[in-house]
C-alpha cells in the first residue's frame, strides 16, 4: 500500500519516467530468458546429437579391434579424438567388463569410466554428456564403448549471447531514452492543457464547449481530448434526453400516451382555433393476446414493433401515430377537409394489419378494430373526442372487428 500511495502522489511526469523502466525492463527480460533458453537447449540438443554421431562412427570402426582385443589398433582409433577438443573420455569395455583401451583428453587425468548396466542410450546433465554403445562385429557383441563429452563449449556460447544481448539492450535504451524525453513532452504537454480546461469547468460551471477545442490527434491523449468535448456536450444535452425518453415508448419507439395526450390537446386548441378539421383514429388489434398468450411476450414485443413500421410506412409526415396502451395505437390527422382520406386510410391499415406476419420465425394471423372521430364535428374537447373515438373502435369490434366504424351520435 505504500508503494502505491508513493506512485499516486508522483507527478505524471514521474510515473512516465518509472513506467518506462519498469515497461522496458518487462519486455526485454522475458525476451533475454526466452532466447538464452531456447539457445541453451537448442545447442545442448546439437551437442548431444553430435556425440552420438561421433560415438556410432567409432563404433563402427573399432568393431574389428574389440573381436579381437587388439589393444593397440583400439587404442589408435581413440586417438582420433584428439580432433574434438570437447570430448573428455572415451573407454572400450569388453563383454567381461576388461577396460581394451581408453582415450583422455590431453593434460586431463580423467578416470576411466566404465559400464555399470548394459544401456546403449545417451545422457547429459548440467555439465557433460555421456554416450554409451554396444559394439557388434556381424550381429554379435564384441564390447561397448562409452564417451564422455564436456558441455563448456556450450557455456561459453551461451555467455557470448549474454554479452550480445546485454550490449544490444544498453544500445537500444541509450537510443530510446532522448525519444522517450520528447515522447513524454508530446503526451504531458496536452494532459497539462486538457487538466486546466478540467479545473476551470469545474470551478466556473462553465460546460459550454466551445471554450475547449479537442485535439485533432488520432492517439489516445487526443480521443481523451474529444472525449472531453463530447462529455461537455452531452452534460447540457442530458436533462433533453432524458425528457424525450419520457415521451417516447421503449418497445416500439412510437411516441407514448403522454405525448399523445399533449399533442391531441394542441390539435384539438389549433382545430377550434383556425376554423380547421382534425381526426383521431383509434387502433386496437384483434386477436393480439392470443399471440402474446400462445407464442410469449417476445413474440408480442416483435409483433407490436413490426405493426408500428407498418404504420409509419402507411402515415404522411404530417400526421401522429402513438402507442398508448398495450396493444393500442392511435393517428391523429390535422387539417382535413373530409374523412374520406382518413377512411382510405382506415382501409389500408386493416389490410395490412390483417396479413399474415412473419415474426420471428412464428406466422401470426391478427386484425384491427379502428375507431373514427372528428373534431369539431364530433367533439370539440379533447375529452370528448377520446371518448367517441374510442365508442366507435368498440363499435367496430361488436360488427365483427377487423373494420372501421366513425362515430355516429346514434352510438352513444
Amino acid at each position: 500500500m505504500k508503494i502505491k500511495q508513493w506512485f499516486a502522489n508522483r507527478t505524471i511526469h514521474a510515473k512516465l519516467n518509472l513506467i518506462n523502466g519498469v515497461v522496458l525492463l518487462a519486455a526485454v527480460l522475458p525476451i533475454v530468458c526466452i532466447t538464452l533458453s531456447y539457445e541453451y537447449y537448442s545447442v545442448r540438443h546439437s551437442s548431444l546429437h553430435e556425440a552420438g554421431i561421433q560415438a556410432d562412427i567409432i563404433r563402427d570402426n573399432v568393431a574389428a579391434a574389440m573381436a579381437f582385443a587388439d589393444k593397440e589398433s583400439a587404442s589408435e582409433i581413440l586417438l582420433a579424438l584428439r580432433a574434438s577438443p570437447s570430448v573428455l573420455q572415451a573407454t572400450l569395455q569388453l563383454p567381461d567388463k576388461e577396460i581394451l583401451a581408453h582415450y583422455a583428453k590431453p593434460g586431463t587425468a580423467a578416470r576411466p569410466v566404465t559400464l555399470e548396466a548394459e544401456l546403449d542410450e545417451a545422457s547429459v546433465d548440467w555439465s557433460t554428456i555421456r554416450v554409451s554403445r554396444q559394439i557388434f562385429l556381424k550381429g554379435n557383441p564384441v564390447g561397448w564403448l562409452l564417451t564422455e563429452t564436456s558441455l563448456s563449449p556450450l557455456y561459453e556460447r551461451l555467455r557470448l549471447y549474454l554479452l550480445v544481448n546485454f550490449l544490444s539492450c544498453l544500445l537500444g535504451i541509450a537510443i530510446a531514452y532522448p525519444l522517450s524525453i520528447r515522447l513524454k513532452e508530446s503526451i504531458t504537454g496536452p494532459l497539462s492543457d486538457l487538466m486546466a480546461m478540467a479545473r476551470h469547468v469545474t470551478t466556473h460551471q462553465d460546460y459550454n464547449p466551445q471554450q475547449h477545442t479537442a485535439s485533432s490527434s488520432n492517439d489516445e491523449i487526443g480521443s481523451l481530448s474529444r472525449a472531453f468535448d463530447n462529455m461537455l456536450s452531452n452534460i447540457r444535452e442530458r436533462d433533453l434526453k432524458l425528457s424525450q425518453m419520457a415521451y417516447y415508448d421503449n418497445v416500439t419507439g412510437l411516441t407514448n400516451r403522454h405525448y399523445f395526450m399533449e399533442r391531441l390537446e394542441q390539435a384539438v386548441a389549433n382545430t377550434l382555433r383556425y376554423g380547421t378539421r382534425s381526426c383521431l383514429i383509434f387502433i386496437d388489434l384483434d386477436d393480439f393476446k392470443i399471440v402474446n398468450d400462445t407464442h410469449g411476450h417476445h413474440v408480442g414485443d416483435a409483433l407490436l414493433r413490426a405493426v408500428s413500421r407498418h404504420l409509419s410506412e402507411l402515415l404522411r409526415d404530417s400526421d401522429i401515430v402513438c402507442r398508448i396502451g398495450g396493444d393500442e395505437f392511435a393517428v391523429i390527422i390535422e387539417n382535413i377537409k373530409d374523412l374520406k382520406g382518413p377512411c382510405i386510410l382506415s382501409r389500408k391499415i386493416i389490410d395490412v394489419l390483417s396479413r399474415p406476419m412473419q415474426v420471428l420465425e412464428h406466422e401470426v394471423v391478427i386484425g384491427a378494430s379502428l375507431g373514427i372521430s372528428t373534431c369539431p364535428d364530433n367533439a370539440e374537447t379533447m375529452s370528448d373526442l377520446l371518448r367517441t373515438a374510442d365508442m366507435a373502435m368498440y363499435q367496430a369490434k361488436e360488427k365483427g372487428k377487423n373494420r372501421f366504424c366513425l362515430y355516429e351520435p346514434t352510438i352513444g
